[in-house]
């Protein structure tokens, strides 16, 4: 099957610009390509039609591969950029290989082209891949950075590595003093030891485990919190650490609790009312 490839071409000889054309028709490719000459044609051509390459002639007319190199480089594109030159010397090809050229070969080797537009159309969708997996990593940092919530990561041994900017607001401890403990400076001892060896033996068996907490500050102070922690797993599945989100809910608790104690007041006033008190519904039925 032919590989569909857009080449920009720039190349001041139609005829040599014919020549790679067919060089690359011949290897399999399923061509489109667009000559240009000068340093405008070629800025509008990547600014109006998505390229997978360039390929360079070393010295053009009043332009050049450098010049073509710094052209694309301004763009922002990543696109492979390969010179085929009839003239230039090994010390030049090095040079525009620093610059950021990708290959160099003379107009006589074509037979180079096709394998070096394999190659470096591959390392283009690797580096693509990169920025994208890179790009997600970030959006996933900025997101766990700036969460509400707690959230912190521990070695296989439970000791804590990582640790975000909300765990150190809820708890009073500072990275640098939490970083190599383990959650167990946050224990309250409301909790006898059975507790803790059922959620560990249930994290060890793979289970993501949803608890609420209390849980000790470093002043002291209590507060209450809703767990879920998992395994972290390689690419293989092997355990590497675990993982910990903890959202704050002692104001919910404390409302929750006051309501309670404000209904069991009011029930208690009711019950022992010196007044006849009754309730009935809108069919006069006492409720």
């Amino acid at each position: 099957m032919s590989k569909p490839l857009k080449a920009l071409i720039v190349e001041d000889s139609e005829d040599d610009a014919l020549l790679l054309d067919r060089e690359l028709r011949s290897a399999g490719f399923d061509l489109l390509s667009k000559r240009v000459e000068t340093e405008e044609t070629m800025r509008s051509a990547l600014e109006t039609q998505p390229w997978d390459l360039v390929i360079s002639d070393y010295s053009l007319p009043g332009f050049s591969a450098r010049a073509a190199l710094s052209t694309l480089q301004a763009s922002g594109l990543d696109l492979p950029f390969i010179i085929v030159s009839g003239t230039v010397g090994e010390d030049v090809a090095v040079e525009c290989m620093r610059a950021g050229a990708h290959d160099f070969f003379p107009k006589g080797s074509l037979t180079r082209l096709a394998p070096a537009v394999e190659r470096e159309l591959e390392h283009a969708a690797q580096r693509h891949e990169r920025r994208q997996a890179d790009g997600s990593i970030r959006k996933l940092s900025l997101a766990v950075e700036q969460a509400k919530n707690a959230i912190f990561m521990t070695d296989p041994n439970g000791a804590i590595n990582y640790l975000n900017p909300a765990f150190e607001e809820i708890y009073g401890y500072s990275r640098q003093e939490a970083l190599g403990k383990t959650p167990r400076i946050l224990k309250s001892g409301q909790y006898d030891r059975t507790f803790y060896e059922r959620f560990w033996q249930r994290l060890l068996a793979g289970e993501s485990v949803r608890e609420e907490f209390v849980n000790k500050r470093r002043d002291g102070q209590l507060v209450t919190v809703e767990t879920s922690v998992s395994s972290v797993l390689d690419s293989e599945g092997r355990r590497v650490g675990f993982i910990a989100v903890q959202d704050d809910i002692t104001r919910r608790k404390r409302a929750e609790m006051e309501m309670r104690k404000s209904a069991e007041r009011f029930r208690s006033l009711i019950e022992n009312a010196q007044d006849i008190i009754t309730v009935i519904d809108p069919q006069g039925v006492f409720l």
